[in-house]
């Protein structure tokens, strides 16, 4: 699944991983160890400038223009975006679908992983899973595929360790990206601030 609100993200959110360690409600990946929480949701910290809105063509271009890492906490239980709710749809009546509003993102993930540009997201879901987080599980095996690295928490053990509550993205660890979103769960834009301290 791809930005869930990006200009790249409709206009453009596997491989499976077994045995210990997996993830007790899918095969998608490890659930993440809680002393590793700091190294794979990095959040800037710090001094810092106020968030400053962005545009929908500036914050598309992050994604083709970070150098090293492009980070991603999930925290919703669901996000309404118009491109994925016909696969949510097909994904829950077990309806086959060739997923066409992932094939940009996939391309682009396959091309960043290509040059050593890695993207990561964790996902914080409640147990037992929703039908979107399902459907999130399913598609994760794509973008697994095309070289992303998702993970999945447990929302009481992302409570535990302090996580933020709210959607962010982290590039290059210095430009946060935090995502807004209406109480019916649908994008309404993002803010932006460097790190500088």
């Amino acid at each position: 699944m791809g930005p869930h609100g990006s200009p790249d993200a409709g206009r453009r959110r596997g491989r499976g991983r077994e045995g210990r360690g997996a993830c007790p409600f899918s095969r998608q990946g490890p659930e993440l160890p809680l002393r590793r929480l700091q190294d794979v949701c990095p959040a800037p910290r710090g001094g810092g400038r106020k968030l400053s809105r962005l545009t929908g063509d500036e914050f598309g271009r992050l994604f083709h223009s970070f150098e090293h890492t492009a980070f991603r906490l999930e925290t919703r239980e669901r996000y309404d975006v118009d491109h994925e709710n016909d696969s949510l749809r097909k994904f829950l009546a077990k309806e086959r679908d060739e997923l066409p509003w992932m094939r940009d993102w996939l391309t682009m993930i396959r091309d960043a992983t290509a040059q050593g540009r890695r993207f990561h997201r964790v996902r914080v879901v409640s147990l037992p899973l929703s039908d979107y987080s399902r459907f999130g599980v399913w598609c994760a095996q794509f973008t697994n595929g095309a070289g992303e690295d998702i993970r999945y928490l447990t929302r009481d053990r992302a409570t535990a360790a302090g996580l933020p509550l709210h959607d962010y993205w982290l590039f290059d660890s210095h430009r946060l990206v935090r995502m807004h979103f209406d109480d019916s769960d649908a994008f309404l834009g993002v803010a932006s601030r460097r790190r500088t301290g």
